[in-house]
């Protein structure tokens, strides 16, 4: 790059810098006490927990069973996978609009003005990846059985895979979209393959990091790790090379598209609402727009061919909350089954639940944006909102039956087909929510400072906090209370029946309707 090309871009900063101010050492400091002492009252307790968990014997007989390593293996491919498609969402390399087309739209190779914020991207994913792998290597260490070497193998091995991940992530935001679904798609099933013939995985960077997984080096074959661990330093010594050619090919349509975007979701954060967040994320579909449906005169059939079109126009994300789906009601089926399973699978059950089957609900935020306007063929708001419930209710149970007898919870699907559809009901709550309300952002002085964001976050996460309560725990209360956590769960089922209909009439008069 030329002394004229550096001139410009530090003549640009210092235009910025004069507009938006600089920052300050003090704001600086102010954040890195901030960290310390999230780190220290959240993160260490967070972590002590988690070592211990992994230290129990239940823990330890599954982290130390001949499939863990084939386990490790499919997280590493996912991860790729994911790293590549995550630039949908996000890329590495985003900044805020302006500097985005700054640093884009200049004659300047893309290498010399992009490399500061893919270095930031790509050491966040790094020291993520490194944390998580710590913490478990420190379960495996204080549990004995495995030796230090291992785990440090592990560590450099997972460190030395994230730079493959973050060259991915990038690889993904130079593509286009139909190169970026080609690679994904092979390399999926190329992962596929590996794991079902395992004598493949010693040929791939999933399956070297696979073989570093600390129980399954011994002692003796300590040794023949330094194999996997030279092939992945390989590995990411080529990434590193690749990066400035990708960092050239980005376009400036495509960064600030994203800039735009990831500015927008992050100042909707600030307000609070996390439902217009997750709306500025989402990307607008050309897929299925010529398909044209010859409605049913049966209005429920109608209402369902709809909410399946929706789905359908996006494929990937309604693969993934079906198989989320399916998950949750093995997780909930096998904590039903056995009590001694404990109560993570109940809540992890209880949180992908929730999650998985929001994807399915777009006809009832839907119903609840428009329940102030000019009823569709004359129906009400309560039978708009009933209808759209019908296909997250259908598939919810569809799913979480066929997880609960996947898992061998037979037994137990009933009580799951019960509880997902009492989650979908509470889906149903939460679409007819409304906007964040402003007084929630008053302050709240204390004399510990101002509380106010607990408040806005238990207005967001009131919901997931029912599903918890509801699908959580009376999953793990269903072994003593018997019968009475039907109960429990008819009258839960009722009451959140009733919230959802009087947020839906609620929302039809405050946006001048007259309600049904």
């Amino acid at each position: 790059m030329t002394q004229t090309a550096h001139a410009r871009l530090r003549a640009a900063h210092e235009v910025r810098v004069g507009r938006d101010g600089q920052t300050r050492p003090a704001d600086i400091a102010y954040a890195a006490y901030i960290a310390v002492l999230l780190a220290a009252i959240l993160g260490v307790p967070i972590v002590r927990a988690i070592v211990l968990g992994l230290m129990t014997p239940s823990a330890r007989s599954v982290l130390f069973a001949p499939p863990a390593a084939a386990v490790v293996a499919a997280i590493a491919g996912a991860l790729l996978v994911a790293a590549l498609l995550a630039v949908r969402t996000r890329g590495p390399v985003v900044s805020d609009p302006f500097r985005a087309w700054l640093l884009t739209a200049v004659d300047i190779p893309g290498r010399a003005t992009l490399r500061g914020s893919f270095a930031r991207s790509a050491s966040g994913v790094g020291l993520v990846i490194v944390a998580i792998t710590t913490i478990t290597g420190l379960g495996l260490w204080f549990g004995g059985g495995v030796t230090g070497a291992s785990i440090v193998g592990f560590v450099a091995g997972s460190a030395l895979f994230s730079v493959l991940l973050t060259t991915a992530w990038l690889a993904g935001q130079a593509l286009d979209d139909r190169r970026l679904w080609a690679i994904s798609a092979g390399i999926a099933v190329l992962i596929g393959a590996s794991i079902a013939v395992p004598a493949t995985l010693a040929f791939t960077p999933w399956g070297w990091t696979s073989a570093l997984w600390p129980p399954a080096v011994g002692a003796a074959t300590a040794p023949l790790a330094a194999g996997p661990l030279i092939a992945l330093a390989v590995i990411a010594v080529a990434c590193t090379l690749v990066v400035p050619r990708l960092l050239d090919r980005i376009l400036p349509s495509t960064a600030l598209w994203q800039a735009t975007r990831w500015h927008a979701a992050l100042t909707l954060a600030r307000t609070g609402d996390a439902a217009a967040t997750l709306g500025a994320l989402g990307r607008a579909r050309a897929r299925g727009r010529g398909i044209h449906l010859a409605l049913s005169r049966f209005l429920p059939a109608a209402w369902l061919a709809r909410d399946a079109l929706v789905a359908l126009r996006r494929p990937v994300r309604s693969v993934v909350g079906f198989v989320a789906l399916v998950g949750s009601g093995a997780l909930l089926g096998s904590a039903a089954a056995s009590p001694a399973a404990g109560t993570a699978p109940a809540l992890s059950g209880a949180i992908l639940l929730f999650l998985a089957a929001g994807v399915f609900c777009d006809g009832l935020r839907s119903a609840a944006d428009g329940a102030g306007r000019a009823p569709l063929l004359g129906v009400s708001v309560r039978a708009d909102a009933a209808m759209h419930t019908v296909f997250p209710l259908l598939l919810a149970i569809a799913a979480s039956e066929l997880g609960a007898l996947l898992a061998g919870a037979g037994a137990m699907s009933g009580w799951v087909v019960a509880v997902a559809a009492c989650i979908v009901i509470v889906r149903a709550m939460d679409a007819a929510k409304g906007p964040l309300p402003i007084e929630l952002l008053m302050p709240v002085p204390t004399p510990m400072g101002d509380v106010s964001v607990v408040t806005v976050l238990l207005w967001q996460s009131d919901a997931l906090l029912l599903s918890l309560l509801v699908a959580g725990g009376l999953t793990i209360a269903l072994p003593a209370w018997g019968a009475g956590a039907w109960i429990a769960l008819a009258v839960a089922a009722a009451v959140l029946l009733a919230m959802a209909d009087h947020r839906f009439v609620k929302a039809a008069a405050a946006q001048g309707a007259d309600g049904p």
